[in-house]
């Protein structure tokens, strides 16, 4: 016997009346109705393939259009094949059902309100400018992960009520957690982490999503859909029987915040030696700071990033700064304001910076150095860079990584090199992306940075002491100079 409706369920079955006759045209569960109640600008469903979302999806389009005559909605898929494999299917009968009509041409349906419904697909660019000039009081993106975030931003754009009516306005969205875009969608509805340099209108009140599980949809048979699943790569059964989001393509995989539940590549507090913390306003002596430089201006920013490293050969990123539409000049001259009181050894960068500007005579390079930054060149090279990475999270000094990240010196760093991806067409390769951070850390890690010649004390006799010094490079080798 069926559990009965929830009042939420009752509220947004949609039944129609002919006579003493009613037609129930659809039921929805009760995430489903949870989903229909949502006054929210911008909400998705996320979870596991078969949870019913795409249902939910189109019987809320159905479910507005019927409700505000006259409105206009639009559900796209990525490709029109899986358009055609999933709402163009039924449309033309659910149409039918409601009292309007499908025109198979146009892809539009015809309520009998007057509410019109398009049904479309956005491949590429150029089919994302079919709809800019168009005005749609809800969206719907059906597998929202298979569409890049540029894509979704703009599509969003179309998402508009006449003033003074009661609609909302509305992007809504269904998904496995996996696809293109899924640390996009991860971050805008689910964690709400958008920084500011990303977008400094995102509000994360007008985001939710609501998490389905397979016991959302009691008419899908989950055991033999396990069977069915259970030979496909384990990041895809992750993502499609347990609703695990997968960030496919990820480069730096063995980038691990924790380990077996304690700080890994990231740490919490700065590291102390010789009783002075690693990020304090005057360094420890024996300690090498270096300093790593990714110069942009718009729309990529200027990313400095301070690293020290410990007599041992840990590094650790202890301060990052990020500069938008800054000269050279004031980001060399910000530099050395934010290195007041730190020795540093040097300052590596990306080795185009030493390319002449024809348009002032000066390269980028010739602009900061005169502020006194001395400027390295390192090297730039996106497979080579992402292999020294490597080497450095995968090194192990005295049981700790050989890199390390301070959580509150380094967060756009930490938020960044999880997200990058793998080039498609060359996989051992970097993607461009929002990759400033990460490729300022390359360029520490193929600079051959080394520790500091940390000076030892050691008791003389005071006729050796006009003569001879002592240093221990490292913690081992001792060696004596005249």
């Amino acid at each position: 016997m069926a559990d009965p409706l929830t009042p939420l369920q009752e509220k947004w079955t949609l039944a129609l009346v002919r006579g003493d006759a009613v037609d129930v045209l659809y039921q929805p569960t009760a995430k489903g109705a949870e989903y229909h109640d949502l006054t929210i600008p911008n909400a998705i469903l996320e979870g596991p393939r078969g949870t019913g979302k795409s249902i939910i999806l189109r019987n809320d389009a159905h479910i507005h259009a019927l409700m505000e005559p006259g409105m206009a909605y639009l559900i796209v898929r990525r490709t029109m094949p899986e358009l055609r494999k999933s709402h163009l299917r039924f449309i033309e009968r659910e149409m039918h059902r409601l009292g309007g009509t499908f025109n198979k041409t146009e892809s539009i349906a015809y309520y009998p309100n007057g509410s019109l419904g398009y049904y479309g697909h956005c491949e590429t660019e150029a089919d994302v400018m079919i709809y800019l000039s168009s005005e749609f009081a809800r969206v719907y993106f059906d597998e929202i992960t298979t569409f890049p975030g540029s894509m979704i931003l703009k599509l969003a754009s179309c998402v508009r009520v006449p003033e003074g009516s009661s609609w909302v306005a509305a992007l809504r969205g269904g998904t496995n957690p996996l696809g293109e875009s899924a640390d996009f969608i991860l971050r805008w509805f689910v964690t709400k982490q958008v920084p500011a340099e990303e977008s400094d209108e995102y509000d994360p009140n007008d985001y939710t999503a609501i998490r389905m599980r397979p016991e959302d949809n009691p008419h899908m048979d989950w055991a033999q859909y396990r069977r069915r699943l259970a030979n496909l790569p384990e990041h895809v059964r992750k993502a499609w029987l347990d609703g695990e989001w997968v960030i496919e393509g990820v480069y730096f995989s063995d980038f691990k915040p924790q380990k077996d539940g304690q700080p890994w590549h990231v740490i919490d507090e700065a590291p102390v030696y010789r009783d002075v913390p690693l990020d304090a306003d005057r360094p420890p002596a024996g300690v090498a700071i270096y300093r790593v430089l990714d110069y942009g201006f718009d729309p990529d920013p200027a990313v400095c990033l301070w690293i020290g490293i410990l007599p041992s050969g840990r590094a650790v990123v202890f301060k990052e700064r990020t500069w938008w539409r800054t000269t050279a000049i004031e980001v060399g001259k910000a530099i050395q304001r934010e290195s007041v009181g730190m020795r540093v050894s040097e300052t590596l960068c990306d080795p185009t910076l030493f390319d002449n500007q024809k348009a002032t005579g000066s390269s980028v390079a010739d602009l900061i150095e005169a502020q006194g930054i001395a400027l390295t060149p390192s090297v730039n090279d996106r497979i080579a860079a992402g292999y020294a990475i490597h080497e450095w999270l995968n090194g192990l000094i005295d049981g700790t990584p050989k890199l390390q990240l301070l959580r509150y010196g380094c967060p756009h760093l930490i938020r960044t090199l999880p997200q990058i991806r793998q080039d498609k067409n060359h996989p051992e390769k970097i993607a461009n992306g929002n990759d400033h951070y990460v490729m300022a850390l390359s360029y520490f890690a193929m600079g051959n940075a080394v520790p500091s010649i940390e000076v030892t004390e050691r008791v003389r006799k005071p006729w050796e002491r006009a003569y001879y010094g002592a240093y221990r490079i490292g913690s081992d080798n001792v060696r004596e100079a005249r």
